[in-house]
């Protein structure tokens, strides 16, 4: 008569039963042994198949952006930004796509002819950066609070000495770029705006996918 214990074991660790001569089944330290064995794969197999089940179904890990440097599709290098600051004459073939986005979108903030649609530099790979109107006054339209940020925030030449702010301000340049979209889709600057509910609706609307939009709030 020839039996192996190890098969056995093997077998309970994948459901499966194995054969065993009666005269061993009835050997009381066969039946404390192997028996609680029985028990504790039934219990182990059961925990990882749960545990399987669950990774398997579980949704893909999210990226969630912690600071305004994870919201960067396009980061500037520091020889176009600082060509773009100081003299844009030395600018490279990147520097003077740059220079070319910014001479069309700010003016076309700034004389209130800009839409979401007329925006030929527009990725849709990278982030939405909404927030509500600067001012909730009825029939007239302000620049988001973001974008004003920005664009107030750029100009000022008293920071730059210090190499950290002078990193910081190269960051808010970028997040201007008009390759991420600081208005909701279908927007457009009109005698007679959307009110502050209409537009806080809008944005709504583009935050329910959980796509690439960040709403911005300070």
């Amino acid at each position: 008569m020839s039996f192996s214990a190890w098969l056995f074991i093997l077998a309970t660790m994948f459901e499966e039963t194995g054969h065993v001569p009666t005269r061993i089944e009835r050997n009381i330290y066969f039946r404390l042994t192997l028996g609680v064995w029985c028990l504790v794969s039934v219990v182990l197999t059961n925990c990882y198949n749960g545990l399987m089940i669950s990774e398997l179904n579980a949704p893909l890990p999210a990226f969630q952006p912690a600071t305004f440097m994870d919201l960067l599709c396009k980061k500037l290098s520091r020889t176009v930004y600082y060509s773009l600051v100081k003299d844009t004459k030395y600018l490279d073939a990147e520097g003077k796509f740059v220079h070319e986005m910014m001479e069309w979108y700010i003016p076309s903030i700034m004389t209130g002819t800009f839409t979401t649609e007329s925006n030929p530099y527009d990725k849709h790979n990278c982030f939405k950066l909404l927030s509500v109107p600067h001012s909730p006054e009825v029939g007239k339209f302000h620049l988001p609070e973001f974008l004003s940020f920005l664009l107030s925030a750029i100009p000022d030449d008293s920071w730059v000495e210090n190499p950290y702010f002078r990193e910081q301000r190269k960051l808010l340049f970028s997040l201007l770029l008009p390759i991420y979209s600081h208005h909701p889709t279908n927007f457009k600057y009109s005698p007679k705006p959307k009110n502050f509910t209409e537009f806080l609706r809008d944005i709504e609307r583009e935050l329910v996918p959980c796509g690439k939009t960040v709403f911005i709030d300070y």
